[in-house]
């Protein structure tokens, strides 16, 4: 009696989400075509709009639909895989560094860098969830802001790799010259302060008694 293949649920499941056949799922799983749909109307998967941008990706196609020896090999290493696409690009948006993203996909980060240098796609996928990172914390910042309160997001923002080029504090170059402008945040109190420096009235000779 032929043994059955057991369906690797959660790589079904990526590959269905990015908009992977039926099809190409169950080849891929060395199943039926019917077995990876009863799966999809037990288990209720629906399409994923963020899942299907990543697909489009060179690795995404590679992946999801592999035309050559080539593409079936990366398949088969399991160090490139859709799933771990989406971990990365998910662990970014959550508010990691690509660091934390590469350890949470259980790759090396030098394999990540790589990965990134070599499709173009992936790394737009992964710059936007940068970007949306940054997003919510600047929200976050301004909010904060207002209540007196901006020491955390000020912190991430000025260290994290994504945003500290823009955040952190301007270079001093040479000869002495800053190499950027710095943006200095002041908080209600500070500038209370500032303002009452301002109206120190000045001495002018000829004044004193």
């Amino acid at each position: 009696m032929p043994r059955v293949r057991k369906i690797d649920r959660a790589a079904a499941e990526a590959a269905f989400r990015a908009g992977a056949s039926l099809g190409a799922i169950a080849r891929a799983q060395g199943v039926t075509r019917q077995a990876v749909a009863g799966l999809v109307r037990e288990l209720g998967w629906t399409r994923d709009p963020e899942a299907q941008r990543l697909a489009e990706t060179e690795t995404g196609k590679r992946l999801l639909s592999p035309q050559t020896p080539a593409d079936r090999r990366l398949a088969a290493t399991g160090k490139r895989s859709f799933l771990s696409m989406q971990k990365i690009v998910a662990t970014i948006a959550a508010g990691g560094t690509r660091t934390m993203a590469a350890a949470a996909a259980g790759i090396s980060g030098e394999l990540l860098r790589q990965w990134l240098i070599e499709d173009p796609g992936f790394l737009r996928e992964v710059e936007a969830a940068e970007a949306q990172k940054g997003l919510r914390r600047v929200a976050r910042l301004e909010a904060a802001g207002a209540r007196g309160d901006t020491g955390a997001d000020r912190f991430l923002l000025t260290t994290d790799p994504s945003s500290r080029t823009e955040w952190g504090q301007a270079q001093t170059g040479q000869g002495g010259t800053a190499g950027g402008i710095t943006i200095q945040l002041v908080l209600p109190g500070e500038a209370a302060a500032l303002l009452d420096a301002t109206r120190t009235k000045p001495t002018i000779e000829g004044d004193r008694d």
